[in-house]
């Protein structure tokens, strides 16, 4: 299978389990639909809200959050990371064939799937 046969099925994962996410989010949540101070970064100043919740691992906060648990997560991570390390952000002051320098970028591959699935 060529690389975009593979994007194809990560795109089809993607999609079946942002079908399945809300059913299982609703059949999970028991009326907390909300994150607690316990699921914040103790010190505000430090650290993002989100370093907080991945840090954790709490299945619920990351419902909230993503839509996931944090099992489902951590697959959909596994075939994101590669793409998003071996990738170069497109820009126009980039060049797109050159090498990706993920340890440049502001954002973990945790944390950009994290925001793209908050933002869904």
């Amino acid at each position: 299978m060529n690389d975009d046969g593979k994007d194809g099925v990560v795109l089809i994962l993607m999609l079946a389990l942002a079908h399945e996410g809300p059913q299982e989010k609703h059949e999970r949540q028991r009326g907390q639909n909300y994150l607690t101070r316990a699921d914040l970064h103790p010190e505000a100043r430090y650290g993002t809200t989100w370093e907080a919740i991945y840090g954790a691992g709490n299945d619920r906060a990351f419902i909230t959050t993503t839509g996931f648990d944090v099992s489902c997560f951590h697959c959909l991570l596994s075939c994101f990371e590669p793409r998003w390390c071996s990738t170069p952000i497109p820009r126009n002051d980039v060049d797109a064939s050159g090498e990706s320098r993920p340890d440049r970028r502001s954002l973990s591959a945790a944390a950009a799937l994290g925001l793209a699935l908050h933002y869904l």
